[in-house]
């Protein structure tokens, strides 16, 4: 899909190849695509949102908020904090235990996440390394929640997208 926007007005849009390869459905402006990493960015803000009102600090542990975080750290490390996770510094896993990929929009529920929590390990010590983690971004999504005391979507859409005007 591909759409050109000029001051805020769309002046042109057109999709090409397919949504659905093997039923040959084809892509148009307004297939819908899966969001992917960008909720990621949400979830950042929402993060920095929460900071700036003064409801959490960004060098705050994570245990502070999630009691089901107990992943087992197996170096000695510094706590695992909110900065570590939005910065993919941790040393968390990539993933939880279960599989997201292996069907696709199939995502664990937030009780999986947390079950699974207690039988993950890090991978290194907290703030020493850069790894890419689905796994902490959706522990940061629940810490906006907790703080928040709205549902992560909730706020998503009161704070961040409808203040922009991103409706569609």
């Amino acid at each position: 899909s591909v759409a050109i926007v000029k001051d805020q007005q769309l002046v042109w849009s057109k999709g090409y190849g397919f949504a659905d390869m093997e039923k040959k459905i084809p892509m148009d402006a307004g297939t819908l695509c899966s969001i992917c990493s960008i909720s990621k960015l949400f979830t950042s803000v929402a993060i920095m949102q929460l900071w700036e009102q003064g409801k959490l600090r960004l060098d705050d542990s994570v245990s502070m908020y999630l009691p089901a975080f107990k992943l087992k750290q197996d170096f000695e490390s510094v706590p695992i904090t909110i900065r570590a996770l939005l910065t993919h510094s941790a040393g968390l896993p990539r993933e939880s235990k279960q599989g997201y990929w292996t069907n696709p929009f199939s995502f664990p529920t937030e009780k999986e996440i947390n079950d699974s929590l207690a039988k993950q390990n890090t991978i290194y010590p907290a703030s020493t390394m850069f790894q890419y983690s689905n796994l902490g971004m959706s522990l940061l999504g629940q810490i906006v929640a907790k703080v928040s005391g709205m549902l992560y979507e909730q706020y998503v859409e009161t704070n961040i997208l409808k203040p922009l005007g991103l409706i569609d």
